[in-house]
């Protein structure tokens, strides 16, 4: 067996283990008034359901790429819905990165969207995903905190 099989294989070994031992879906909110950090444990569950990554990937030191797109992924969707209400310290202290680290993944998210297609249409399929799926407590969380 070649090096690239046997990583393969590990690979789908991994994510069929973490499938059956993980299960990420959103928790129940309370659309009455929740609180910012509960909305950004909310994205940041539905990217890992999507990326096939843990919270706790996304919010360590790790600078893998997959965690790193996550990451960038997780920042645009908040700041694309909630620019005004939820700040990047705000973000940032959720994801232990600073808020200069979330504004070079903002970038650089352009970049590569601009450069690579296939993350192209994978990271739109997940930012609209969400947008889609969560429609309608986007809507109700922004009509909160403006009252």
């Amino acid at each position: 067996m070649t090096r690239e099989a046997l990583v393969k294989e590990v690979r789908r070994e991994v994510v069929a283990f973490m499938e059956s031992n993980y299960h990420l879906t959103p928790k129940k909110v309370n659309l009455d008034r929740i609180g910012k950090n509960e909305f950004i444990d909310l994205v940041i569950r539905y990217v890992c359901k999507k990326t096939n990554t843990l919270p706790e990937q996304i919010k360590a030191k790790d600078n893998h790429r997959p965690f790193v797109e996550a990451r960038m992924l997780v920042t645009k969707i908040i700041k694309d819905n909630f620019g005004e209400l939820i700040s990047l310290g705000c973000i940032g202290s959720i994801l232990n990165k600073d808020h200069a680290t979330l504004t070079h993944y903002k970038k650089t998210l352009v970049n590569v969207m601009d450069t690579e297609p296939v993350k192209r249409r994978f990271f739109n399929k997940v930012i609209n995903g969400f947008n889609k799926e969560y429609a309608e407590h986007i809507t109700q969380i922004k009509r909160s905190y403006r009252n």
